[in-house]
């Protein structure tokens, strides 16, 4: 069976959406300025992101991808986005919850390690002219985990949880 690679470029947008929405979520939860700036900057990211799928999508339109993958595939990565990276409910649930900015970040952190594995998996389906471009998102997304690993250093060094 074969499956239409638009769909996993939804799946993409979705993922963005969503840490984008956490981000600002967790901007307005904290006062300390670093935590806010990199918050705002990564909501940011996450919008520049959206717009480089909804291209990409443009781009590509409803591109059939080989035989080899099918509606098993799909389910894995839908399930992926759903239960894994950024679900919208997880989300909202963690910042509510969460007891500290370390433990926000932290979340933070697993998210964008989820995304890596999700647009790795992307980069395979799509057309060959469109790697380049998930190659340059993949490595934002390496420097958002690094920025947010940063900050949680320092966070710890201080001692201080900077609610």
């Amino acid at each position: 069976m074969r499956f239409n690679v638009d769909e996993i470029l939804e799946l993409a947008l979705a993922i963005e959406r969503t840490g984008e929405a956490f981000y600002r979520q967790a901007e307005s939860r904290f006062q300390q300025p670093k935590l806010r700036e990199t918050f705002r900057f990564l909501a940011l990211e996450e919008v520049a992101h959206e717009r480089t799928f909804a291209e990409m999508l443009a781009r590509v339109g409803r591109l059939d991808a080989s035989e080899s993958r099918g509606e098993e595939y799909v389910a894995y990565l839908r399930a992926y986005v759903e239960n894994v990276v950024f679900s919208q409910q997880k989300a909202l649930d963690m910042l509510q919850t969460a007891e500290s900015a370390e433990a926000v970040l932290r979340f933070a952190m697993q998210r964008e390690q989820d995304s890596i594995h999700f647009y790795l998996e992307l980069k395979e389906l799509v057309p060959e002219a469109e790697r380049g471009v998930l190659e340059r998102i993949l490595d934002e997304e390496r420097a958002h985990y690094r920025k947010l690993s940063a900050l949680v250093s320092e966070l710890s060094g201080q001692g201080a949880a900077a609610d």
